[in-house]
């Protein structure tokens, strides 16, 4: 699906050697995939909204097709089958945006309706490739600042995401945290009433509600703060910072990946949320044991890290397939990577 599998074509047209594919060629392909999805029997377990959702079964081959072409990326090879059963210890940390100007509709998804559908599709595919938790960012309060309009858009979009997630949860035994859900939170009622507590879930997703930083150095946020899993990759959509969404002391290991790509569910296929969890796992790889705790082995690591980073200014870039829509950036020891899928 979306091109996997293919033979890459070379030419010196691109920095490295593949064939630079056109814009049409590159939304057709992805509207042919999109449409394709959308005609597959639905799968079950997704309740009111299986049309959307492709079945844990081609999840998990997709990533198992996926994987051998990024282990090449790292020092010390990690199997598909190993790669597979590490996520259950991933926890990523996702910062949805790109919403509005990502202008990528379809006429069965309602364009208030996309974002929510997204981040469903994101949690699934998590929960079907063994993830046990992860951490997802609605808005934060500086959304306000914006003015009225603005964050009447925001509430919006979030009231029409809540039937689709919650249907989904209650159908999967899920567990939703709502995070600095207060009171006086304009969907605080909608959001308790469709989500309660689920002790005995196998899997468990964070919403971070209306959150701030602030909210850190009172006692009550502190608390608050303590719910939350320590997380391995922060993912953070259309920018290159994470300003408002920090979680001291929850991020102390983590590292980042950039994604360059809006988070509204039809500008992705499910192949492509699929790239986009194999793409943190493999950010989490490449930094282990370079957070905080950081040791040398060798006086040869050093020189070679000095080499690679220093001398020749490491940028690797890695693509996948032909007619890539998706862009991830990620760090490692000795320069970047970036991964076109």
């Amino acid at each position: 699906m979306s091109g996997r599998g293919r033979k890459v074509a070379r030419s010196p047209a691109s920095p490295d050697g593949t064939r630079s594919a056109s814009e049409s060629e590159v939304q057709r392909a992805f509207e042919e995939s999109f449409q394709r999805s959308l005609a597959e029997e639905p799968w079950k377990g997704a309740g009111l909204y299986g049309t959307y959702l492709s079945s844990p079964d081609d999840i998990r081959r997709s990533f198992l097709d996926l994987w051998p072409r990024l282990d090449g990326i790292l020092e010390r090879s990690v199997g598909p089958a190993s790669a597979l059963k590490d996520i259950g210890d991933l926890i990523v940390y996702e910062i949805p945006d790109g919403t509005r100007t990502t202008l990528s509709t379809n006429e069965k998804i309602d364009v208030e309706l996309d974002a929510g559908m997204w981040c469903l599709s994101f949690i699934h595919t998590l929960r079907s490739l063994g993830a046990k938790k992860a951490v997802l960012m609605t808005h934060t309060c500086y959304n306000r600042q914006r003015g009225g309009g603005e964050l009447e858009r925001i509430i919006s979009v979030i009231e029409r995401g809540i039937a689709p997630v919650a249907d989904y949860c209650e159908k999967n035994d899920i567990n939703v945290r709502l995070v600095g859900l207060s009171d006086e939170y304009e969907l605080s009622e909608s959001l308790r009433a469709a989500f309660p507590e689920r002790k005995e879930a196998d899997f468990e997703v964070f919403f971070l509600i209306d959150y701030r930083e602030e909210c850190f150095l009172e006692e009550k946020g502190k608390e608050l703060m303590s719910q939350l899993p320590d997380v391995d990759v922060v993912v953070r959509h259309t920018k290159m910072h994470i300003s408002g969404g920090w979680l001291p002391t929850k991020t102390l290991r983590s590292t980042y990946l950039y994604c360059q790509n809006g988070t509204v569910y039809t500008n992705w296929t499910f192949d492509e949320h699929v790239s986009l969890v194999a793409a943190a796992l493999l950010a989490k790889y490449l930094n282990q044991g370079e957070m905080l705790v950081k040791t040398y082995p060798s006086v040869d690591d050093v020189k070679k890290r000095y080499q690679k980073r220093e001398l020749s200014l490491s940028n690797r870039v890695v693509k996948v397939r032909e007619a890539p829509r998706k862009l991830y950036v990620m760090g490692s020891p000795w320069g970047l990577v970036q991964l076109y899928y």
